[in-house]
């Protein structure tokens, strides 16, 4: 191996450091530091043969290529495995202390910080291992629901059994910050969202699909997010109030005839602040759907009946849907719609991104993580804590007594 010069980067406390090593050990020593040397590996395996400038951008969490055209120059490896061209950039992850800042902000940065106290630990891996059979388990059981809904919609000629999709442009989203991959998102929308568009988002629980549409609603003009959850619950009380006011089964009352007398009574409603409401007008019952979101769309009846509902009526919603996203869009608005592939791909629209992770125990890992770092938060703020930055809590241990408790769950 002949000698050859080098360039690192890594992010410091004063922003970004960089160092030059200039010998092949020196070299390899630097690309495996561990992540408690603030410094990741690489790439497995890649001999670096010199560096090229280019342009990266810097985060508090490390370096990942620039999408959006405003970040520092930086550098990019470049080398061979087995003689083959490699290139050795991408995000490098840098170590997140987990402090009772990191802990309260319970988001991605939590979520990596946590992981790391408990990567070693058998428990966690256990843990992380329910989780990820849980998440694809029940994935597997909501999507054959789902297929029988659509079945049946197509049955009652309300859905077409074949229907021509536009390709949806996959986002790899491991290791990556969500800002950077709503730039790359953005990208690719071009001026859509100058005029009012509609863009889909689908991918596995797990994978961050809400994250991602919640940070694009706050960095696109005019846009709203549309979820189908409150729609199913407004029919749902819907079916069950005529059920209980008529002496009928719910099955009664969700019967194609009296299915589509119900849908009459909902409607799409402007608000005079610009955004837009489900209005349920019928049964003597007058609600907008986001004042009773969390009272009357949560009674007991609705989360009883709701799994019913939502098998018998996917052709109906979808189509009011539809509607409802013309209404929106032709208004010059945006709407971001996220969830399954199935129901998705009745929504008609060339703007469609699926968010995937290569690595699928990462699912586990973050769903994981997440369950420890929210119960630890509760405990701290139970025992007087108060889960405010500064207060003085061995973080740490409460991690570990939240993994504890809910491996015993």
């Amino acid at each position: 191996l002949k000698q050859f010069y080098c360039l690192v980067a890594w992010p410091s406390n004063h922003g970004a450091a960089m160092v030059g090593i200039e010998d092949v050990d020196s070299t390899a020593f630097a690309l495996w530091l561990s992540r408690d040397g603030a410094l990741a590996r690489m790439l497995d395996g890649v001999l670096l043969s010199h560096f090229l400038a280019v342009d990266l951008c810097a985060t508090p969490q490390g370096f990942h290529r620039n999408s959006s055209g405003s970040s520092r120059p930086l550098a990019l490896g470049t080398g061979s495995v087995e003689g083959k061209p490699q290139e050795a950039c991408g995000w490098v992850p840098a170590a997140v202390p987990l402090t009772l800042d990191v802990l309260a902000r319970q988001d991605s940065a939590t979520v990596r910080a946590v992981f790391d106290v408990l990567a070693s630990d058998a428990s966690f891996e256990a843990f992380t291992a329910r989780q990820m059979q849980s998440i694809v388990r029940r994935d597997e059981e909501d999507g054959e629901k789902l297929k029988q809904g659509i079945q049946l919609a197509i049955d009652k000629g309300l859905l077409p059994e074949q229907v021509h999709v536009e390709s949806a442009r996959s986002v790899n989203v491991e290791g990556r910050e969500v800002d950077d991959i709503c730039s790359e998102i953005i990208e690719a929308l071009g001026d859509a969202p100058q005029k009012g568009c509609v863009m889909t988002l689908q991918g596995l629980s797990g994978t961050g699909k809400g994250t991602v549409v919640t940070r694009l609603q706050q960095l696109l003009p005019n846009t709203h997010i549309w979820s189908n959850g409150n729609l199913f619950r407004a029919v749902t009380l819907l079916a069950t109030t005529l059920a209980e006011q008529q002496g009928i089964n719910l099955q009664e009352a969700l019967r194609p005839t009296t299915l589509q007398t119900l849908m009459g009574m909902l409607k799409l409603v402007e608000l005079a602040d610009g955004e837009f409401d489900l209005k349920v007008d019928g049964l003597c019952l007058s609600y907008l759907a986001s004042e009773v979101k969390n009272t009357v769309l949560k009674e007991s009846r609705i989360e009883r009946s709701i799994p019913t509902v939502a098998g018998m009526t996917q052709g109906e919603v979808i189509n009011f849907v539809r509607n409802a996203l013309e209404q929106m869009t032709s208004s010059g608005y945006n709407v971001l719609m996220e969830g399954r592939e199935q129901t998705l791909n009745y929504i008609r629209t060339p703007h469609r991104f699926e968010v995937i992770l290569p690595n699928m125990a990462l699912i586990g890992q973050r769903r994981a993580a997440q369950l420890v770092g929210a119960r630890a938060l509760d405990q701290i703020r139970c025992k007087g804590g108060g889960g405010e930055p500064g207060s003085e809590v061995d973080v740490h241990a409460e991690i570990r007594e939240a993994l504890k408790a809910l491996v015993g769950t």
